[in-house]
């Protein structure tokens, strides 16, 4: 880890100016390295991951799955990879290359076979998505088999944290009066309520939790489960229970 922070600091020069092109610095005393791309597109170096061109922002990416990465100047980069490599290169290789919120768990596709981009519940494309950083709650891929191979989809829907909150919000509060009342007086907030979900709870608003609601919600099952809300009084807060069938 030392090592690849020295590597860093020798080659940031590169793109330390006025963030003119990519950086790379250590943040915090956990010595958390964080990769920044250039502000200005011409300005990028030619980036690969695990063999593959990417052409996201550096900032997406978890440098915690990085395993190995290589820095090349100008000089190298286009010998290797012809006029691409005009403002040298990166050749990163990772654990697991995805796009965020893309859980951990089995592999993902390379990003050239995703054919469709929807972001929030409208089409969008992966350099929107990318941008967001962990502002995506979660994303899943859905792939569509035509009977020509040539015309198969594969689609990439992402979620940001606050758009799965107004949904949930949204239909929590046609079934509950009691909730939408406490999100009134809230200002829509529900972060101070707790969540009784199948008997596991749920008292603070993480990324986990808001996840969990917005699913029991996204495909409009709400009668498949039983719900109800519990006004607090004194330090007890309110909550709601949900049960599903």
């Amino acid at each position: 880890m030392k090592g690849l922070v020295v590597i860093f600091f020798l080659l940031a020069f590169t793109g330390a100016f006025a963030q003119k092109r990519d950086t790379f610095y250590v943040d915090g005393p956990k010595k958390k390295m964080v990769m920044c791309s250039a502000v200005i597109d011409s300005n990028r170096s030619y980036i690969t991951i695990n063999g593959r061109v990417y052409n996201g922002i550096l900032d997406s990416l978890n440098t915690d799955n990085i395993i190995q990465f290589k820095v090349l100047k100008a000089a190298e980069a286009v010998a290797l990879f012809g006029k691409k490599g005009r403002n040298g290169a990166i050749q990163i290789s990772m654990r697991a290359p995805r796009i965020p919120g893309k859980p951990a768990a089995g592999s993902s596709p390379g990003e050239n076979e995703i054919t469709d981009y929807i972001l929030d519940g409208r089409r969008s494309n992966k350099m929107e998505i990318a941008r967001l950083g962990r502002r995506i709650l979660s994303s899943k891929y859905e792939k569509k088999i035509a009977a020509d191979p040539s015309t198969n989809k594969l689609t990439l829907t992402a979620v940001t944290r606050n758009f799965a909150i107004k949904q949930y919000q949204k239909k929590l509060s046609r079934l509950s009066s009691g909730y939408k009342t406490y999100l009134n007086k809230h200002h829509q907030n529900d972060s101070g309520l707790a969540f009784i979900i199948n008997g596991e709870k749920y008292a603070v608003s993480t990324d986990d939790r808001v996840k969990k609601i917005y699913e029991l919600f996204s495909d409009d099952k709400v009668l498949d489960l039983n719900l109800k809300y519990v006004l607090g009084y004194g330090r007890t807060p309110s909550f709601v229970k949900i049960d599903t069938k």
